[in-house]
């Protein structure tokens, strides 16, 4: 079927991507990575009985600011974080459709609340020691829209797919982390180059599974 034929595209392209990214064939890298997220939300509205309108919303933004990051240049990460905090935003918004809030007791939202903000506590603590002081609160905000995603995919428990969205959500917040680290500290671009690709790749993948189950 058809839908099968731009899932097996988002599997090659894939792989180029990631064999360009370890042998620095940069144009080989930047061409098939910018096939990966079309071919993939094609899949999703083509396998999709019920497509979330926030959810591509959310692709499309992801898109944008993924280009961005192209120009390699520590100026394009404050436009792309925005594209990319903007993206977290909608699937935020794509994950809040299928909550049931009043359902939840007020002592899951105060734990895992207390929880988040540890974890994204303790990661800036860490991050200010490579990151520049005066783009500090925005990394901050950008994030906490990313762990914030985790919260609301947690908080899916009523469907199937809680914890394919959940482990995506994780591994996304982990991939932006690593981003950053390898953006501005040069003992770590070999981060970069073996390891916020796959995971990145993997949890946008995981993440739009979710909305497929």
């Amino acid at each position: 079927m058809l839908k099968f034929l731009f899932l097996y595209a988002f599997i090659i392209a894939t792989v180029i991507h990631l064999v360009g990214q370890m042998l620095h064939k940069e144009k080989v890298r930047d061409i098939s990575k910018m096939a990966i997220l079309p071919l993939l939300a094609t899949f999703y509205i083509l396998a999709c009985q019920y497509i979330s309108y926030s959810f591509i919303i959310a692709l499309v933004l992801l898109y944008v600011g993924q280009g961005m990051l192209l120009f390699r240049r520590k100026a394009a990460l404050i436009p792309s974080g925005i594209f990319f905090t903007a993206s977290h935003i909608f699937v935020i918004i794509a994950f809040s459709q299928d909550i049931i809030f009043r359902s939840i007791p007020l002592l899951y939202y105060i734990s895992v609340g207390a929880v988040m903000l540890g974890i994204l506590s303790a990661v800036l603590v860490y991050l200010r020691n490579y990151i520049p002081k005066n783009i500090l609160v925005f990394v901050g905000i950008y994030l906490f829209s990313s762990i914030l995603m985790s919260v609301f995919a947690y908080f899916r428990l009523a469907c199937s797919s809680v914890l394919i969205s959940l482990l995506g959500t994780i591994l996304l917040f982990g991939s932006n982390v690593l981003l950053i680290l390898a953006r501005f500290d040069d003992s770590k671009t070999w981060l970069s180059r073996f390891v916020v690709e796959p995971v990145y790749i993997t949890s946008v993948l995981l993440i739009t599974i979710s909305f497929m189950v």
